[in-house]
């Protein structure tokens, strides 16, 4: 019987189950004389069972929920919190953000908060000019590479890109004091050739040709070295060209004609011409990937 009935319904089945009265009546038989009152005494009873149902669904409902909230706020603080830092190869600048999101469905539940924490030496790099500071123009916009975020399990994103670099750009000698402000001190004519090349390989998303490059540089024990430019600038070409045949043989040959280039303005190679001439041809630009052919038999 439903709490919603009318209570003339009630009536009618209070009597039946009690008195079989409709049973009897359909079937034409006789039966027994009942009153109103009789039928009126059995509506309390019935609906103190309906009362009852209700009040243990209310009060599993409020367990429910009491047992509930903590856990949905646990989700939320903790596995909804997401923080994380950036680094941005246009101007070596550092961030950390942070955010919310619901779990399992990752929807972010307000924007994403940013706090600078760019080093003094990165900020030393720009103030001095061994670096460009980045400069908006039209569209452009700073690219920013992940160091690590709370999502990602940490042997995982140790291995980032840009946190392989940042780990470099934070060594300290014994005293606390940053490697590369002393060596920027003591290679003052170096480093104008040195932070350029780093940072146009981070730029082209070519990180792991970079800490090759810096042990190199750690290694100098003279102010000045005569030869340290062309290891540079071969050191650069062979990672511009190692770059360039990934791109290709991942058919980005878009991107391994620019690599290629990179390549050749810091050494020009007959492996970068040729390489450059491959994917020339691949793009249909039969012209320049003869160009590049002569280029490359002429330096053989």
């Amino acid at each position: 019987m439903l709490s919603g009935e009318p209570v003339c319904c009630k009536l009618m089945w209070l009597a039946d189950a009690k008195y079989g009265f409709f049973s009897a009546w359909s079937q034409d038989q006789s039966y027994p004389r009942i009153s109103l009152g009789s039928l009126l005494s059995e509506v309390p009873s019935a609906m103190k069972k309906t009362a009852f149902s209700i009040r243990t669904w209310l009060l599993g409902a409020i367990v429910a929920l009491l047992l509930l909230t903590p856990i949905c706020l646990f989700l939320f603080f903790f596995s909804g919190h997401v923080m994380g830092e950036e680094f941005s190869p246009d101007d070596f600048t550092r961030r950390r953000f942070s955010y919310n999101v619901v779990p399992w469905i990752n929807y972010t539940l307000r924007g994403i908060e940013y706090d600078d924490t760019t080093p003094v030496l990165e900020q030393t790099l720009v103030s001095d000019g061994l670096i460009s500071p980045f400069r908006k123009t039209g569209n452009a916009r700073k690219k920013w590479n992940l160091i690590y975020d709370t999502k990602t399990p940490v042997s995982l994103s140790s291995d980032f890109d840009a946190a392989v670099l940042c780990r470099y750009l934070d060594l300290s000698n014994p005293d606390g004091e940053n490697v590369w402000l002393a060596w920027n001190s003591r290679h003052s004519k170096l480093a104008g050739e040195f932070w350029p090349v780093i940072q146009e390989l981070a730029q082209n998303e070519v990180y792991w040709a970079i800490p090759p490059i810096m042990r190199q540089a750690l290694s100098l024990e003279k102010e000045s070295d005569p030869v340290f430019s062309s290891t540079l600038s071969r050191a650069a070409a062979s990672g511009y060209i190692g770059a360039a045949r990934e791109c290709q043989e991942d058919g980005d040959h878009g991107r391994a004609i620019k690599l290629f280039s990179l390549a050749i303005d810091h050494q020009p190679s007959p492996d970068a011409f040729r390489g450059r001439a491959k994917s020339y041809r691949q793009t249909g630009d039969q012209e320049k990937s003869l160009a590049d052919e002569q280029r490359a038999r002429f330096r053989d």
